[in-house]
């Protein structure tokens, strides 16, 4: 007869699960604006900032001995109101009582307080969601579709409107998808089944017929409307202020005062380069920023200028060789502006650059994301129909510029 082995199988009862030390977490970090912007509480119903828009002109000039000549006519400076209103974004939990009692009373086996880690988990998608619009996303599409289908369940993101940040653990997520001229809706509600990051395919869960450049947003962010009258449910963000050049912008008109209110967009070809970014660069001191930016790309376009590092980088006190072999979290250098740090956004798209001064940039609203209720106290409760707890996390924020222009 042969042996026969002790196995798990048959050693079921004394062997014991081992579990990890905290969760392993997949989701990586990207909520840099929130990081580096900071928040300004206002409990007021719209954020008020007064803008100076134009200088003023009643100059008068003369030669040496002219007497008492006479002055030109005062041409005032002009102020207007710069007005906004924050976004709101909401983010709806459940958790089923037993896995609430379980999770709190497990003692040295429980890890993590089940409900602790699923709010841990709902700040952590709420912060992309909010990073998305602050870039401006939630206007602009979180992609765009490559090339036209019919009848199918696979989308290709277009290279340009690409970000494998965005699409990463997406499965379940609910997305709608809008025409280019956001006229129409080609599907309001659609779950993305699964996503392949090596050929950029979003899986649907229906069928569909879609042009190339129709858009992918998140459910609900905008409303489409034919003649230009689409609802956006998300704030302005940075990709809008850098790409409106016609009407109003925060209540100020983009026309009007193009040279100080309207954003500095530019288009080049090819991989991107450090002298095309200073190039950009020159575009906004034309305009008047000498001060410190910022300059926002995508991981991708990161690694294609860390090979670019020439005389204009910046090397201070912290600067290794050793450092500087294997790479670097950013990029700093001085240009016409002062000093320039060029940084890696997961959230940011292949074909996307944003250069900013971080000091012109303020995010206000009435709060930042949070579970707390200002009347009533936490915004968790009884699940009304279902044994279980509902949570909510909330935020009310947008992000405004003090010189469009340098954007």
């Amino acid at each position: 007869m042969a042996d026969v082995f002790n196995t798990t199988t048959t050693l079921d009862g004394f062997l014991r699960d081992f579990v990890s030390e905290g969760v392993i977490d997949a989701v990586p970090k990207f909520a840099y604006l929130q990081e580096n912007i900071p928040f300004e509480e206002d409990a007021g119903r719209k954020y008020l900032m007064p803008v100076l828009l134009t200088e003023e002109h009643g100059f008068t000039y003369s030669k040496p001995n002219n007497g008492a000549f006479t002055l030109e006519e005062s041409v005032a400076a002009e102020m207007k109101e710069g007005q906004l209103e924050p976004s709101q974004i909401v983010l709806k939990t459940t958790i089923d009582y037993e896995t609430a009692f379980r999770s709190a009373s497990g003692g040295k086996r429980a890890f993590m307080d089940g409900v602790g880690q699923v709010v841990v988990n709902m700040k952590k998608a709420h912060a992309k969601r909010l990073e998305i619009d602050l870039l401006g996303y939630g206007r602009t599409g979180i992609g765009a579709v490559n090339a036209a289908t019919s009848a199918v369940t696979t989308l290709v993101v277009s290279d340009a409107t690409y970000s494998p940040g965005i699409w990463s653990g997406m499965k379940g997520c609910v997305i709608q998808i809008i025409s280019a001229d956001f006229d129409a809706d080609e599907d309001t509600s659609e779950v993305i089944a699964s996503f392949a990051p090596s050929t950029k395919t979003v899986t649907v869960t229906n069928a569909q017929t879609l042009d190339a450049g129709d858009l992918l947003f998140y459910k609900g962010q905008v409303t489409s409307g034919a003649s230009d009258a689409e609802v956006y449910h998300s704030m302005v963000g940075l990709d809008t202020m850098a790409k409106t050049t016609s009407g109003s912008l925060f209540n100020i008109s983009t026309t009007t005062y193009a040279d100080v209110w309207q954003g500095t967009e530019k288009t080049t070809t090819g991989q991107p380069t450090m002298a095309k970014i200073m190039n950009g660069v020159s575009d906004v001191v034309n305009k008047g920023c000498l001060e410190d930016l910022t300059l926002i790309c995508s991981p991708r376009a990161f690694e294609v200028l860390n090979t670019d590092l020439a005389a204009l980088r910046r090397l201070d006190g912290s600067y290794r060789l050793s450092k500087a072999e294997s790479g670097a979290e950013k990029l700093s250098f001085f240009g016409q502006n002062g000093k320039l740090d060029v940084v890696p956004h997961l959230l940011c798209k292949w074909g996307d650059m944003f250069l900013f001064p971080p000091k012109r940039l303020k995010r206000v609203g009435a709060t930042k994301a949070t579970l707390k209720h200002p009347a009533t106290g936490d915004l968790i409760r009884q699940a009304t129909t279902t044994a279980g707890l509902e949570l909510r996390l909330y935020s009310s924020e947008a992000i405004i510029p003090e010189r469009l222009s340098w954007i």
